[in-house]
């Protein structure tokens, strides 16, 4: 029990961060929601939020469907393509994640249709925005199969059907982990839908924050979580499947090398088109929307602050995030099966809140003349957002490299002496290079286009590049907002090339 008391403690601190303002919130929301109970007349449990629950799981639905389509060829090419092709289509993938859904729903909302049928324009939207996850999963599916099972299933049947039957089996969960992420990430998404004017409940919550009704004090943040509170029910629905993905990659294998087949270059010519409707299409409607160079480079110049928070806030915050969960992943490993069970679904629930709802608890427990210092600074509360909301992330998608570590070289090491740390530095953590690199780039990623949190909780002079981006967007100034698109693309792509380099360098 000794020696499990620093990792009990860390657990507790950071149940309690993530937990603490959540229970706060629901506990004040649901006291006021007694005293006043047209507040909960936007719950699942009131028919004023079936219009909206019908809407949502639709668009979740959709948007899973559609991006599996387009993941899972990209994938595919991920793992299995030419040299070339991976880098590109890791690239690619970065691209779309970089970029806030409500930019690539722009162009849609001046199509024929849009208004009468909001859901097949929002459904694409979103696929064409999140299916790199999908793409990603099924990528470390397929380049973790073991060693020689790929060739003799190739040799006794055709390709499509080894694909599609043997090895299947293999890559299907990930494939359907992926696009429950899919589907959770549309059930919290607020900009595009709206836009759209599709029914979703990540705008549902965000109205209620801002309902124009004279309310008591309290009252409007208190709607807001109550209005929010089946969006953890729907994300956990869907994020069942990544549960099962998760499983899918404990085996203590380290994959086989890339086989270009012509099977691969099939799958290399559908991933080109795919990346040319995304990123290619969004691209080049930003590059349409652009000015003149100087124009461009005004309006890169007039949010240069912005761009330094991104770059600093991001950096910051993939570092804190990626390296504190392998720490936490790695003491679990002392514990009990059951216990490690308990402690990652405790850790993982709060990231199925609403993110809008994440930020309102934020600001309700930060706001305290104890955290001021904090609470005041430009970067201190957006870090903290982004730790509240992608520290379970990070947490999932390391859990499967950590439960592959083989144990015998730890304990050879301690069996010459070293100590922990020392068995933690020079055995565990070089295999886990490839995924500490990989995991680093997703959250950078996520955190330096994150809008819905930020946007409640940046202090003064704490603007990220999507808060200048979601500002321009609404004030008309289309070139403004492709110049800084693209720019928030570019970053986010160099994050991925590099991350994708350094990790074929270290596998």
């Amino acid at each position: 029990m000794t020696r499990r008391f620093p990792s009990l403690f860390a657990t507790g601190a950071i149940l309690f961060f993530l937990w603490a303002p959540l229970v706060q919130l629901g506990a004040r929301a649901a006291v006021l929601g007694a005293q006043n109970p047209s507040l909960w007349h936007e719950s699942l449990f009131f028919s004023a939020s079936r219009a909206v629950w019908v809407g949502t799981l639709e668009l979740c639905i959709g948007a899973a469907m559609v991006a599996t389509i387009l993941g899972v060829p990209v994938g595919f090419c991920l793992a299995r393509g030419p040299k070339i092709a991976r880098v590109v289509a890791a690239i690619g993938c970065a691209l779309p994640l970089g970029v806030p859904p409500v930019i690539v729903a722009a162009p849609f909302v001046s199509a024929r249709g849009v208004v009468d049928f909001p859901l097949p324009y929002a459904v694409m939207t979103l696929a064409l925005s999140f299916y790199p996850l999908v793409a990603l999963a099924t990528g470390a599916a397929i380049a973790s199969l073991p060693r020689g099972e790929e060739e003799a299933a190739l040799l006794v049947s055709s390709a499509p059907r080894a694909w599609f039957g043997v090895l299947g089996r293999r890559i299907w969960p990930a494939i359907a982990g992926g696009a429950g992420a899919v589907a959770a990430l549309c059930a919290w998404e607020m900009g595009a839908p709206d836009l759209l004017g599709q029914p979703s409940f990540g705008m549902s919550v965000y109205r209620a924050l801002n309902a124009p009704q004279v309310l008591a004090p309290g009252e409007g943040v208190a709607r807001a979580a109550l209005s929010g509170a089946p969006v953890p029910l729907l994300a956990l629905l869907f994020l069942l499947p990544s549960l099962r993905a998760l499983r899918s990659f404990s085996g203590d294998t380290q994959g086989s090398p890339a086989l270009v087949s012509k099977f691969s270059w099939f799958s290399v010519g559908v991933a080109g088109l795919i990346l040319g409707l995304s990123p290619g299409w969004i691209l080049w409607e930003l590059l349409t929307s652009l000015e003149s160079p100087a124009a461009t480079w005004n309006a890169i110049a007039a949010n240069d602050d912005a761009l330094v928070n991104t770059l600093l806030s991001a950096t910051f915050s993939a570092a804190i995030l990626t390296f504190g969960a392998l720490f936490l992943l790695i003491s679990w490993r002392q514990w009990p099966a059951k216990g490690r069970a308990w402690a990652l679904a405790a850790t993982l629930l709060p990231g199925l809140v609403a993110p809008i709802v994440v930020g309102v608890a934020l600001i309700e427990w930060w706001n305290r003349a104890l955290f001021a210092p904090l609470y005041d600074s430009s970067l201190g509360m957006v870090v903290i957002g982004h730790a509240a909301r992608f520290f379970p992330l990070a947490l999932a998608l390391l859990w499967a490299p950590v439960a592959r570590l083989n144990p015998d070289l730890g304990f050879a090491a301690q069996n010459l002496g070293a100590s922990p740390l020392r068995v933690l530095f020079s055995t565990e953590i070089p295999q886990l290079k490839p995924a500490l690199a990989a995991t680093f780039a997703v959250v950078w990623a996520l955190c330096a286009g994150e809008l819905s949190v930020t946007v409640l909780v940046h202090g003064p002079g704490g603007d990220t590049l999507p808060l200048p981006i979601f500002n321009l967007l609404h004030a008309g100034l289309a070139a403004d907002v492709a110049a800084l698109c693209l720019l928030l693309m570019a970053l986010c792509g160099a994050a991925m090339g590099l991350a994708f380099v350094v990790v074929r360098k270290w596998r």
